[in-house]
């Protein structure tokens, strides 16, 4: 799993980060978003066409996704702090 093209979103955005992840070398998945939850906690949801979530993910999967995007947002971050 790679996570690529990670944004993240203004403060105040509903999402945290929104990426793009690559589950193997077959299957990516474009526009991913990365909430904080109100118990600090965080979470990925799938992305969305017309309203609807365009692919569903099992909740191990969730898991793995959501560190994995975590810690390229934390590297990002860490980047952007010493490029300063």
């Amino acid at each position: 799993m790679r996570i690529f093209s990670l944004n993240p979103c203004p403060p105040g955005a509903s999402a945290v980060a929104t990426f793009n992840v690559a589950l193997d070398d077959d299957v990516r998945i474009f526009n991913a978003r990365l909430h904080r939850k109100q118990d600090g906690t965080y979470r990925v949801y799938a992305p969305q066409a017309g309203g609807v979530r365009v692919v569903t993910f099992s909740q191990p999967l969730v898991d793995k996704i959501t560190d994995a995007a975590l810690a390229a947002l934390m590297e990002l971050c860490a980047n952007d702090r010493t490029a300063a």
